[in-house]
């Protein structure tokens, strides 16, 4: 006997072509109405889930360009691992420093006093008056002590692999850097003494008189919030300043090569994480400042200018995410965590081969997955979660889309304004498999990325730090069932 599977869908044209093959519906559309040939069913199928662990992610800019979000400082939720979130990232030369500008004739340099080096981050905020604002996509709690240092950084970045150099470098969250001279002046314990919206220093004119001045960050006319953590200027002078006007700074090339970048160094095992942007729209980039006074000698007289050279962080930039602790599944409760945390295999149970024994048209199929309400801290959970499925190909494993409809799902929904569950549409997929066009293959369930649905096969990139537990299958879940695939087929009597 022949098989008839049909997808049933919203385009009248493919309805005409079904009606005129299937002559014993009484009507096609969005549902099927029975008569005394037809019934429709509802399956539900049972689901394993395995919590796996990873070791790392992709979390360079080499490949696909600046990150949604370079993450910054300390988040320990309970029942998942610790993130400490560092960055290495090389500096640019500003063009002021390429192409130092020339005095006019008749002056004379007389001075060059290096004022203060600043690493300055700006961090996303939303303003509740002129004044007060409230820092955005905080995780933990920014009054938790943790340090950050910054170093110089002495391995070399590639932008392209040194091996192959017709492909890119691919950096990974565990990649380990060697650390030269510590650059901050003290280590940064929390985020709250820390970020300002003015940040004083002195300024050192002709003849050691001295006077206050302030760095901002002014977006839209206000004072944005930022990180300033004040750097060594006798370490920075000697190493950078004072190479101005030479060689090491003529270009950017030949700089990176001198000046390999900052490592900006997170440890604590409590505290608060930042996501940071370093993309061109949105806040400033990340950047180390210069700041100093140069005194000009002309007609006898001298004055005093104000010079800032700001080095943005840019160019070859990696995060560093170094895990610990670890969340242990059980029976009834399986954690999901984003970055270098936790994902999990997907395997369908049975392996539906009961239906491909049927006369049938599948009408749909929802992968559903109940979040265990009973979890510490059950509230903060990624918004979405991604599926997609692992296929065979030689020795390798390759992450690929799942076919969709373009309703694939995969958004928390609420219920009493809690976190309730996530569902996925897999029609398409389930189709396949029962017509034996697909393998019932593994299937991988993970936190959200924006990288993910770019490109067929799946990019392990993960700069989502959330993590949430999902009920397994157990009789103790009462109404929820924890993890289930429902099918809804319409069968020939």
């Amino acid at each position: 006997m022949i098989k008839k599977f049909i997808y049933i869908g919203a385009i009248s044209i493919l309805f005409s072509s079904i009606v005129s093959c299937e002559k014993d519906f009484t009507d096609v559309g969005s549902t099927i109405i029975d008569n005394d040939k037809f019934a429709t069913k509802t399956e539900v199928f049972d689901v394993n889930i395995t919590q796996k662990n990873v070791d790392y992610v992709r979390s360079g800019n080499t490949e696909i360009g600046d990150l949604g979000a370079y993450l910054l400082g300390v988040y320990k939720k309970e029942n998942a691992k610790t993130i400490e979130a560092s960055i290495v990232s090389q500096l640019i030369v500003p063009s002021s420093v390429k192409n130092a500008e020339k005095l006019a004739k008749g002056q004379t340099l007389t001075r060059s006093n290096l004022d203060a080096v600043i690493l300055k981050i700006p961090v996303p905020a939303t303003f509740t008056s002129n004044s007060d604002y409230k820092i955005d996509n905080v995780l933990g709690n920014i009054k938790e002590k943790f340090n950050i240092n910054v170093y110089e950084n002495k391995t070399y970045l590639y932008s392209l692999n040194p091996k192959d150099p017709s492909k890119k470098k691919v950096y990974l969250s565990n990649e380990e850097y060697e650390k030269g001279e510590k650059l901050n002046v003290k280590s940064v314990i929390n985020f709250s003494n820390s970020i300002h919206t003015k940040f004083l220093y002195d300024r050192t004119l002709n003849g050691g008189k001295t006077e206050k001045d302030t760095l901002k960050v002014k977006i839209n006319k206000r004072n944005n919030p930022f990180i300033a953590i004040e750097l060594d200027k006798n370490k920075l002078k000697e190493i950078i300043f004072n190479k101005y006007n030479k060689t090491e700074l003529s270009s950017q090339e030949k700089f990176n090569d001198y000046f390999k970048g900052i490592l900006v160094e997170v440890t604590g095992n409590k505290g608060a994480l930042i996501p940071l942007n370093f993309s061109s729209k949105g806040l400033p980039k990340p950047s180390v400042d210069f700041i100093y006074t140069n005194t000009i000698k002309e007609a006898g007289k001298t004055k005093d200018i104000k010079k800032t050279d700001v080095f943005y962080l840019g160019g070859v930039t990696n995060s560093i995410y170094k895990m610990s602790g670890e969340a242990k599944s059980t029976t009834n409760n399986i954690v999901l965590q984003g970055t270098a945390g936790y994902e999990a295999s997907i395997k369908i149970l049975p392996n539906l081969e009961e239906l491909r024994k049927k006369d049938i048209i599948i009408n749909n199929a929802i992968l559903s997955f109940d979040v265990n309400t009973s979890a510490v801290d059950s509230t903060k959970t990624p918004n979405k979660l991604f599926l997609y499925k692992n296929v065979k190909n030689g020795n390798n494993t390759v992450p690929t889309l799942l076919k969709n409809s373009g309703n694939f799902g995969g958004t928390l929904t609420l219920k009493d304004n809690k976190p309730n569950n996530y569902t996925f549409n897999v029609l398409e997929h389930i189709s396949d498999i029962i017509k034996g066009k697909e393998n019932n293959t593994e299937l991988i369930l993970k936190v959200y990325n924006p990288t993910y649905g770019l490109d067929e096969i799946v990019k392990n990139y993960n700069w989502n730090p959330k993590s949430v537990n999902l009920l397994n299958k157990s009789t103790e879940n009462g109404t929820k069932r924890g993890a289930k695939l429902v099918i809804s087929y319409t069968e020939k009597k």
